[in-house]
């Protein structure tokens, strides 16, 4: 799965590398613990425009037919299933979004406890995650709530060791088809983002402030133990 990630840069630096355009009024400061029910920057395709669009959704998916907030807000789908489940079927087929992402966080469950990894690329380049997102409206106060979810997959041979699941991470030839609402991903397609070992992911061990989403800093992303096995 993936519950915790970080989002370190200007908002200007995530519009420029994804091509995007900030809505308007748009802040957003640098998170080194973002979590599920909190603000993240994500990146839709405005239809009118037929521009790229930098929003900040919340994290965890609230569908538009959910009768209250708070009942369902998954936080993660699964690739293997987000075409057919209720949940998520409308908004993989005409709601789809990335989140640029500078690491995420994974737990490895040992005898001690689980211990914190931190997964970013090689490069320094943010990570482009694939996305849902929706839009519900309170039936008491006519409130708009935009929420995301985050999909998932099987995890690679890098990543394996810590969890057996992942983020599906969108190359740059991806992004276009993924965020295209006039067209829906076929099994080829997500067969592709399912099975594909990333070549430049890296991860090390973290400290355990980051178990807390009230912990915040550049410190929660510095190297703590030796690296992989």
């Amino acid at each position: 799965m993936c519950g915790r990630m970080t989002q370190t840069r200007p908002v200007r630096d995530y519009a420029l590398l994804f091509d995007a355009t900030p809505v308007p009024g748009l802040s957003f400061a640098p998170r080194y613990n973002l979590a599920p029910s909190q603000k993240a920057l994500a990146i839709r395709l405005d239809l009118p425009s037929g521009r790229r669009e930098l929003w900040a959704p919340t994290w965890g998916l609230v569908p538009h037919w959910a009768r209250e907030r708070g009942t369902i807000a998954p936080i993660n789908a699964r690739i293997e299933t987000v075409g057919t489940r209720p949940m998520f079927r409308e908004a993989f087929r005409r709601r789809r979004c990335l989140v640029p992402a500078d690491g995420y966080f994974e737990w490895q469950a040992l005898s001690g406890g689980k211990t914190p990894w931190y997964f970013r690329r090689a490069s320094g380049e943010p990570l482009a995650l694939a996305g849902l997102w929706d839009s519900w409206r309170s039936p008491a106060t006519g409130e708009i709530l935009e929420t995301f979810a985050v999909l998932v997959r099987p995890a690679s041979r890098e990543v394996r060791f810590v969890h057996d699941r992942m983020p599906v991470l969108l190359g740059r030839e991806e992004e276009k088809d993924w965020l295209d609402p006039s067209r829906i991903p076929g099994e080829a397609f997500l067969a592709r983002l399912s099975d594909r070992e990333p070549k430049d992911l890296v991860a090390y061990e973290v400290g355990r402030g980051v178990n807390s989403p009230r912990n915040e800093g550049p410190a929660l992303i510095l190297p703590w133990g030796p690296g992989p096995p």
